[in-house]
């Protein structure tokens, strides 16, 4: 099931594909997949940024492999590549 998130106070949506748990970390780390970079996803990954309630992994891939392109982490407000 996918998560319904709100940014803002505003209570724009995101729906990340989903979201998991990370026993070692002590928190909950949501997932995107992402074929094409839109207009809006631009926008959402800013707000994600500052209003997210945990961290973002950004998935990629071509054929059969996916890997990591980015994370998204609102607690030190930083976009980290690869």
């Amino acid at each position: 099931m996918q998560p319904n998130v709100h940014l803002t106070d505003a209570k724009i949506l995101m729906i990340p594909d989903f979201v998991v748990f990370d026993m070692l970390a002590d928190r909950d780390i949501y997932h995107e997949y992402k074929g094409v970079e839109t207009a809006v996803w631009r926008i959402k990954r800013r707000l994600w940024k500052c209003y997210g309630p945990a961290p973002l992994k950004c998935w990629a891939g071509y054929g059969k492999t996916l890997s990591v392109y980015e994370t998204i982490d609102p607690a030190t407000r930083r976009i980290t590549k690869g």
